[in-house]
């Protein structure tokens, strides 16, 4: 390919990806997060070839590779962060199970900033939580305990219009709403330009305005799904 083919190339895929700051949209295991940046921070890129590796990503493909060598493959792919060892990666996506596929996730992140920021004048920033985002948006889980336990329809009715309403004024969203007997968990994709303690306090005041059946203390976290246990301890704390 000549210099003004690839440069054109190049541009064409740099125009795929977001501009400026990158945001995870799937979920990362944090536990899988966290070790494949230990693992990759040891990575020496000059040692290796784009030739050799993207060879070596083939075993991606072959069930008779170990886990820990697919593990390395992926990390030496994603550090050469190349537009062909981009396009191994995701091409593995679909097959990529297990630890594997939180592993695959991160690598292929990893890569795709390290081309942004290749590939454009800038600098480019990548934010990658637990639970992922979209767009310019993180993705946040809310707990909210009840006043009062079972919610009849009209109520529920109201806190998903109420807090769909305020995300709409804050270029967010309000994603998905888990009622349960002494609490409501919400699933909110927030814009990075806004607190994400505003959109919530803002919607529990509509909520409250409306019809007075929410807390206004709250449990919120980006990072992984709260368990049972800890929204348990959080509501016995109200």
């Amino acid at each position: 390919m000549d210099k003004e083919n690839r440069d054109e190339f190049n541009q064409e895929f740099l125009e795929e990806m977001p501009a400026q700051f990158s945001i995870t949209e799937e979920e990362i295991d944090p536990t899988t997060h966290n070790e494949y940046y230990h693992y990759v921070s040891k990575i020496h890129v000059g040692e290796y070839m784009e030739d050799s590796a993207l060879r070596e990503g083939e075993k991606l493909f072959d069930s008779t590779v170990t886990l820990i060598e697919k593990k390395k493959i992926i990390a030496i792919l994603s550090q050469i962060g190349t537009v062909k060892t981009y396009r191994l990666l995701e091409r593995y996506v679909e097959q990529a199970e297990g630890e594997l596929k939180h592993w695959n996730r991160a690598g292929l992140r990893h890569c795709q900033m390290l081309l942004e920021s290749s590939l454009s004048d800038k600098s480019v920033g990548g934010i990658s939580t637990g639970l992922g985002g979209k767009g310019n948006m993180l993705r946040y889980l809310v707990v909210v305990g009840l006043l009062n336990p079972d919610l009849h329809p009209e109520q529920k009715r109201i806190i998903e219009e109420s807090f769909q309403h305020t995300c709409s004024h804050h270029a967010s969203e309000a994603e998905d709403f888990n009622f349960k007997s002494s609490y409501v968990k919400v699933s909110l994709l927030v814009s990075m330009d806004i607190p994400v303690g505003s959109v919530i306090e803002e919607s529990i005041q509509v909520v409250n305005e409306r019809t007075s059946c929410l807390y206004d203390r709250y449990f919120v976290t980006n990072v992984k799904q709260p368990t049972e246990e800890e929204i348990q301890r959080y509501l016995t704390d109200l």
